[in-house]
């Protein structure tokens, strides 16, 4: 981590970077991290527990970058966003063959899983969702393909998840 106390050495905050998802996790609590108590409250009352969380490492950053979700079938959810821009940069074709399973559950896990070492182009963008409630989302824009296992499993091992 670094600081500056000189404004005129101030960084712009990056808007985007190429970075790959090291791990995916599809539960209450993905990598032990709890989200917003107040967003996962309103989340529980409409039936909804689990969120699929992205893990995106990055030279551009000196720790992970996280994505959180919870999966849907409505648009104008922060799922179909993501969905869309994974279809439109061409990653899709890649991870659907790898989703099965007859459950939400089963499915939501093998997509974690099928997202684990693709590398892309992430955009912080700002959405507007259901609701006209806007938030911000990382989304894919340019698929470059997957990273090697020995990276992946050499990268993993220095995360620590704060």
């Amino acid at each position: 981590m670094s600081v500056e106390f000189d404004v005129s050495k101030l960084k712009d905050a990056v808007k985007e970077f190429r970075g790959y998802v090291a791990k995916a996790e599809y539960s209450e609590a993905p990598f032990g991290i709890h989200g917003n108590p107040a967003i996962e409250e309103a989340q529980k009352k409409r039936g909804l527990t689990k969120k699929l969380g992205v893990m995106i490492l990055t030279e551009e950053y000196d720790k992970p970058q996280y994505e959180w979700m919870y999966p849907s079938d409505k648009k104008g959810t922060k799922w179909s966003y993501f969905i869309s821009a994974l279809s439109e940069c061409g990653a899709m074709a890649k991870i659907l063959p790898k989703v099965a399973g007859a459950t939400v559950e089963e499915k939501m896990t093998s997509f974690a899983n099928a997202m684990v070492n693709k590398e892309f182009l992430w955009c912080d963008e700002q959405i507007e969702t259901v609701g006209e409630r806007k938030t911000r989302i990382l989304l894919p824009k340019v698929f470059y393909g997957e990273v090697s296992a020995e990276k992946l499993v050499e990268a993993v091992k220095e995360v620590k998840v704060e």
